[in-house]
């Protein structure tokens, strides 16, 4: 949750908006500021129903800025396509990385 704008995250048929639960303009645990990453902090949990992981029906609505309102949606990508949003294992846990660095290359795959 790093930005500074409003977003819902859509999971399957449930979603979670995060100025909700925050203040929209906080970046939350990412070691952005010299904070440090606390790497099993727990900021929200949901239930989710409907989520089809071999459709990866997934979306982020994210809050437009400037002289734009409203929301930029931006869907789980396609196989072959270029992503704007990734997901990682989480067996092993993935750590994240600090805001506004770039992923690893390692984080790629096939």
């Amino acid at each position: 949750m790093g930005g500074t704008r409003d977003f819902t995250l859509t999971i399957g048929n449930t979603s979670w908006t995060k100025s909700e639960k925050f203040e929209k303009t906080q970046m939350l645990n990412t070691g952005w500021g010299g904070t440090e990453i606390e790497e099993n902090k727990v900021l929200a949990e949901f239930d989710v129903t409907g989520w089809k992981p071999s459709e990866n029906n997934i979306s982020i609505s994210v809050e437009r800025q400037g002289n734009s309102s409203g929301f930029y949606t931006i869907q789980f990508p396609k196989k072959g396509k270029v992503p704007m949003i990734i997901a990682t294992d989480i067996d092993p846990l993935t750590p994240w990385q600090i805001e506004k660095q770039s992923i690893p290359s390692d984080w790629y795959s096939e």
